[in-house]
């Protein structure tokens, strides 16, 4: 009887004299769990899709019924940052336009050098993104247009109150150019039907859009791109509206790596109106990778 009491009291007194022993923390948990990251990598791509008069068309029609390019197109924003501070990182986003035609064409557009981050945020929004300009000489619109300099901003804004369904979403690009040639043009401007004159000087564009969230993941959007810019042509007491592309459709996250948007784009205050002759599928793919 004494030998047992003995055992239960070594057993009582050992269990709680591990059970206060701390638990240590390899120096290599800690580096995990604390390091900063400071490399990233995210992407934007745009699609544009077939027209969708007479069945789809080979080409995505513009705001006149021509064709936007030479054909269907996807253009990826690659970019790639370093962190330098808790805010904001040195970003270089790769441009890469592939070009669907009976001869697929691959065009390296200039990298976009700048800076990232968020730039604004509050309870329910956040205003995140990157100031940058293209590198002069380097990529084909580039050449084709002599850009020399061209700073603008790239950011997006969300908007989600607090316990609802709905939020607003913003792609912000603002951009000034300074050209070689302000004459200079790429081929496909003139197909399109715009003279070398309607080249921009500086644009202010806003690209809102108005989500519901059915569940988690799918979701209903719809928006409207504001663009309001000076051409080269005219003078700066001059400016017009450009061309106001208008979309709806369905959003679906997969992971943070994959979110993709499937759109019906048409122009129904430019042109014809609301036409099949000016309208085409779309798609935003965008995720971050690192």
């Amino acid at each position: 009887m004494k030998k047992s009491i003995l055992i239960v009291l070594v057993c009582f007194f050992s269990q709680s004299a591990f059970s206060q022993v701390p638990k240590v923390e390899t120096s290599e948990t800690k580096v995990i769990s604390t390091a900063p990251k400071k490399w990233g990598m995210s992407y934007f791509s745009f699609w544009d899709g077939p027209g969708l008069e007479g069945g789809l068309q080979s080409f995505t029609p513009n705001d006149k019924g021509k064709p936007l390019d030479t054909g269907l197109s996807l253009t990826n924003l690659i970019s790639v940052k370093y962190r330098f501070s808790e805010k904001y990182s040195i970003d270089v986003q790769n441009r890469i336009q592939w070009i669907q035609t009976n001869s697929p064409e691959v065009r390296f557009q200039a990298p976009r050098v700048g800076i990232s981050g968020k730039f604004a945020s509050g309870q329910d929004w956040s205003l995140s993104g990157a100031l940058n300009t293209d590198i002069p000489g380097v990529g084909y619109i580039v050449s084709e247009r002599t850009i020399l300099f061209n700073p603008g901003l790239f950011a997006n804004f969300a908007y989600t109150p607090s316990g609802s369904r709905w939020s607003v979403f913003a792609l912000l690009t603002p951009r000034v150019w300074f050209y070689g040639d302000r004459d200079a043009v790429e081929p496909q401007w003139i197909a399109e039907g715009l003279r070398p004159g309607q080249k921009p000087e500086m644009v202010i564009s806003l690209t809102p859009t108005v989500n519901y969230a059915v569940s988690d993941r799918l979701g209903l959007r719809a928006g409207a791109t504001l663009d309001v810019r000076k051409f080269v042509e005219s003078n700066w007491a001059e400016w017009k509206r450009w061309r106001m592309p208008t979309t709806a459709g369905l959003t679906y996250k997969f992971s943070p790596e994959l979110e993709v948007y499937t759109f019906v784009n048409t122009f129904p205050f430019d042109g014809p109106g609301l036409s099949l002759a000016t309208s085409s599928l779309g798609m935003w793919i965008s995720g971050v990778i690192l």
